[in-house]
């Protein structure tokens, strides 16, 4: 086994936000968001929020939107869950809810906002409210969504997704397609997928477990700046690995996928730590720079 220093991947997914929030006025407003189904969102049923210590009013509405483009701005402080269905256009449901302090009448302020393809979250004034947003795509949807300080996970999506994510994590969970996703100063992970996937975070980890015995579609590509990198996949996976990180990184990787014919340098030197095993031509490429790496098989 190569160890340089014994490394736990971790798997971030936010089934608690927890979010201090100032209003206007300088009182000190709390925000507890609990989810079920470890982080996803389903229905809002599986969405529970806490304002200033007490159950906040909540309610939910649903709009139906035709055509396969969606562009998507979730609430600030709220998030967003992506589900693949079977309809021909989309289905947004926005689960909001809002403090006791702001009164009942307040649930009405918050509400979607409309323009062509594009959907955001409008509210009241204050932080005494939140809002997460459900949305089904139908197959071959092109779909762009962005949350601030809130999850964005997705879940048997097939087609074009553009996911971006600030203070907040991504989990995706057998996606195809043309997949991207970024996260600043947030976790991301992936569980299952094919197609063309790109990974990117910054300040944060990149976990990837995979369980088909290779990769379908044309690559995948994920990478970490300042966090660790996990990888997982099942023994025997016959398609193409590099992973690559700095020099001084630590790696946890067993001796069946990290021995001396898959490692791709000289400890006497200050070089990159290159490995890559399974076909000749790596298609999935996974990296990080000031982060360590870690890489189990699975049975």
């Amino acid at each position: 086994m190569v160890t340089t220093s014994r490394v736990r991947g971790s798997l971030f997914i936010a089934a608690s936000l927890i979010i201090s929030l100032s209003a206007s006025g300088g009182h000190q407003h709390g925000t507890d968001v609990s989810t079920s189904h470890h982080g996803a969102v389903r229905s809002c049923d599986d969405w529970s929020v806490r304002i200033d210590g007490k159950n906040a009013l909540v309610s939910s509405e649903t709009i139906e939107v035709a055509g396969s483009t969606l562009s998507v701005d979730a609430a600030k402080n709220g998030g967003a869950s992506i589900r693949g269905g079977s309809g021909r256009g989309f289905s947004v449901t926005l689960c909001r809810a809002a403090g006791e302090s702001l009164g009942s009448s307040a649930l009405s302020q918050i509400r979607l906002e409309r323009s062509g393809d594009t959907i955001s979250v409008d509210g009241p004034s204050g932080n005494a409210w939140a809002a997460h947003l459900i949305i089904t795509a139908p197959a071959g949807a092109t779909l762009r969504a962005s949350a601030t300080n809130g999850p964005v996970d997705a879940s048997d999506f097939d087609g074009s997704l553009d996911l971006d994510a600030t203070n907040g994590p991504i989990s995706l969970e057998n996606v195809r397609g043309t997949i991207s996703a970024t996260t600043t100063n947030g976790p991301l992970s992936l569980k299952d997928g094919s197609g063309e996937v790109s990974l990117k975070a910054n300040n944060g980890p990149v976990t990837v477990r995979l369980s088909s015995p290779a990769w379908t579609g044309q690559s995948l590509e994920a990478s970490s700046v300042n966090g660790p990198l996990s990888f997982a996949v099942p023994r025997g996976f016959t398609s193409g690995v590099e992973i690559r990180s700095a020099g001084h990184a630590p790696w946890h990787c067993p001796e069946s996928l990290c021995g001396a014919t898959a490692r791709m340098w000289n400890d006497d030197r200050d070089e990159d730590k290159v490995v890559r095993f399974g076909g000749a031509t790596p298609i999935v490429r996974l990296s990080t720079e000031n982060g360590p790496i870690s890489v189990k098989e699975r049975d």
